[in-house]
């Protein structure tokens, strides 16, 4: 039998009790691991070397550059996921093909346009003065497109099934900008913000390049050999809505760091984003959970196997939560030790570091929620959810940060995970009768 790379049979569908599945999961935890095991030294990395007000400029310019990726994917990348999924166990090749063509050209039109337009406004917003500043920020704008398509070929192998082979174009560019920037450092080059955003926009591009030959070659053959059907005017709607849901998604999790940086300075989005990192940890388990279940509940969802999705949801909610936990409690703890590595200034993160892992652990309690409702095609009722949290988050951002700073910043962000994922638990409920969080099961859903 023709197995995938993360040893189950590629017509095998993976399930919670399914032994498997869970080395899927194992495997999966082990990719994510190693992406914020990357991620964050490659952010100790450039705290340490570029000082407070210069890392500070480099990750509010990564904030807007990874923000508008999202945008600028048009929702292709989860929108992608489903389809590719649903249209391969239909073996509707053309149709494939199709929608893999026109998702990587609207991508790519949509970020070129959305990267020259925002650097325009920016060189306004400056008084048409090119500081250093702004090169740093036209840098990581130049690299939307590139991001962007990345992030769509990644959603196409995941929706084939190669779940684990996905994740190498994410790690591919850490691995090679740490390479990158321990190479100009031994050699004593000049190492700004300028130079690492552009190390990273080579390393970005060594990551696209994998993910098409990655995509190139798992795909079927029969993919390659059908010609293209196109359903645009279809399958435009649904991604639109994915976008609206990714983009409220977004907005929770940076507009902390953004209007932090417009209010207070970029000295403290730097500090902060560093706290954010390092709570990012505790939400490593929903995410590689999210990216194995992903076709699983698309397609039990197509199927009508509600009975089978209830025990997905509580299954894996109840993991969730028992490997986040620790993890959370293991950053409360020892959080200000592991801030000091990035310098002395950056303990100052420990307090906001200790509120948004209370607020993660949340999230972990209700589940991947988001995922089902878009999975199952409730894109409008995800939006509402996300977009009530981001809704809170900019408001309470507002009110909050003028006046604690970066104690505000987090319990505004916070606040709005709690939000956001109540109004999504009940659109769960509403919508699929499936009762989300660590206690669904106690309610049963017959199929």
């Amino acid at each position: 039998m023709k197995r995938d790379i993360s040893g189950m049979p590629s017509g095998a569908e993976p399930s919670p009790h399914n032994r498997k599945f869970r080395i899927g999961v194992i495997a999966m935890l082990i990719c994510q691991g190693s992406l914020v095991v990357l991620l964050f030294g490659m952010h100790v990395l450039l705290a340490r070397f570029l000082g407070v007000d210069q890392y500070g400029v480099f990750t509010y310019a990564w904030a807007w550059m990874t923000c508008l990726a999202v945008l600028a994917s048009m929702g292709m990348d989860r929108f992608l996921v489903k389809q590719v999924s649903v249209l391969s166990a239909k073996g509707e090749w053309s149709v494939l093909r199709g929608i893999l063509r026109w998702s990587n050209m609207t991508v790519i039109i949509a970020s070129t346009l959305t990267a020259l337009v925002v650097s325009f406004v920016a060189w306004v917003v400056t008084g048409f003065e090119v500081s250093s500043d702004l090169e740093v920020f036209w840098v990581a704008m130049s690299l939307l497109p590139i991001i962007s398509l990345n992030r769509v070929c990644q959603a196409a192998l995941c929706g084939f099934h190669h779940i684990l082979v996905s994740q190498i174009p994410l790690l591919t560019p850490q691995i090679v900008f740490l390479i990158l920037a321990g190479c100009v450092l031994w050699m004593g080059g000049k190492f700004d913000s300028f130079n690492a955003m552009r190390l990273y926009g080579f390393a970005s591009v060594t990551g696209l390049i994998v993910s098409l030959l990655l995509l190139r070659r798992y795909r079927p053959v029969a993919v390659g050999k059908a010609s293209p059907s196109y359903l645009g005017r279809i399958w435009l709607p649904p991604a639109f809505s994915i976008m609206l849901v990714s983009g409220m998604q977004i907005i929770n999790t940076y507009a902390d760091i953004l209007m932090l940086g417009a209010i207070t300075g970029v000295k403290y989005a730097g500090i902060y984003t560093v706290a954010t990192r390092a709570a990012g940890v505790v939400t490593l388990v929903l995410v590689a959970f999210n990216i194995a279940l992903a076709p699983t509940f698309a397609k039990r969802y197509a199927t009508g196997e509600l009975g089978q999705l209830q025990k997905y949801m509580t299954r894996c909610s109840r993991l969730i939560l028992l490997l986040s936990f620790p993890v959370a409690v293991g950053l409360m703890v020892f959080g200000k030790w592991l801030l000091l590595i990035c310098g002395e200034a950056f303990v100052e993160g420990w307090y906001p570091l200790t509120v948004l892992c209370c607020a993660q652990l949340f999230s972990s309690f209700v589940g991947p929620v988001a995922l089902l409702l878009m999975m199952s095609g409730h894109e409008k009722r995800a939006l509402f959810g996300t977009g009530l949290g981001a809704l809170t988050n900019v408001v309470l951002n507002a009110i909050l940060i003028p006046q604690y700073g970066m104690a505000g910043a987090a319990w505004a962000t916070g606040m709005s995970i709690v939000v956001w994922n109540v109004a999504l638990s009940l659109s769960v409920f509403q919508k699929i009768r499936i009762f989300p969080t660590v206690i669904g099961r106690i309610f049963r859903v017959k199929a």
